[in-house]
């Protein structure tokens, strides 16, 4: 807690629009416009940004045909992951949404961070680094507080001298 780690520059598109700050009311209304966003939109390059990564756009293109009525892909988390093993599910709207650059979602984060333990394993680097689920410690959907630093307190009890732990964290 209390380190970060840099985002590469190339793969931040910046808006130039300065957001107001919102009431919980706002908050609740913008949540249920982007669930109505993400099932409007299809996965059409020409919706895109044309400053689009050519790796997003490739995946945008796998996407057009790959969750077409509704399709998902499932696969196993294993323990060795986040501690806990579990199913997860990619949908639609996870590629949409990294495609067009809008908030992701925790599936979205899960599956980049077992991509990273996949990277950690190649390099002989797993005792280093520990992963925390973000569907248990993220702000909504997850209980109170007391319940997150609960998570937090029992995943940091597995840990080895030294190690590091990635916790996603949203400030809002």
């Amino acid at each position: 807690m209390g380190s970060w780690v840099a985002w590469p520059k190339h793969l931040v598109i910046k808006s130039h629009l300065k957001k107001p700050l919102k009431d919980s009311a706002e908050k609740k209304k913008k949540r249920k416009e982007i669930g109505e966003e993400d099932s409007e939109i299809e996965f059409g390059l020409a919706k895109l940004a044309p400053s689009l990564l050519a790796s997003l756009k490739m995946l945008c293109l796998w996407g057009e045909d790959a969750f077409k009525d509704g399709h998902t892909i499932s696969f196993y988390m294993e323990l060795v992951v986040f501690g806990f093993s579990r199913k997860t599910y990619i949908l639609g709207k996870d590629v949409r949404r990294l495609a067009s650059m809008r908030e992701l979602t925790r599936t979205c984060i899960v599956v980049y961070q077992r991509y990273l333990y996949d990277q950690l394993k190649a390099y002989k680097m797993l005792d280093m680094v520990e992963f925390f689920d973000p569907s248990l410690v993220g702000a909504v959907g997850c209980g109170n507080g007391t319940v997150r630093a609960q998570h937090i307190k029992d995943r940091l009890a597995t840990a080895k001298p030294g190690q590091m732990f990635l916790l996603p964290f949203n400030s809002g």
